[in-house]
């Protein structure tokens, strides 16, 4: 794991779950989840996709298919 890796899960230990707070967005939102991503798996992606009222995703493999 390098710096960078390092780094954003701290960030992401510190903050918390967010997923209550993204019900308040407003603006339009496309989640955009790739499938080789180590970090930030797809699944994670998908709740953040379904957190945010309005929202869509997709996932993006070697074809491209919608979460929704």
């Amino acid at each position: 794991m390098d710096s960078g890796e390092r780094g954003q899960l701290e960030v992401s230990a510190q903050l918390g779950n967010r997923l209550a707070a993204y019900a308040a967005v407003t603006s339009p939102l496309l989640v955009i989840g790739f499938a080789d991503d180590r970090m930030i798996p797809t699944w994670l992606c998908r709740e953040v996709a379904d957190a945010v009222p309005g929202a869509s995703g997709e996932e993006h493999t070697s074809t491209k298919k919608e979460f929704r």
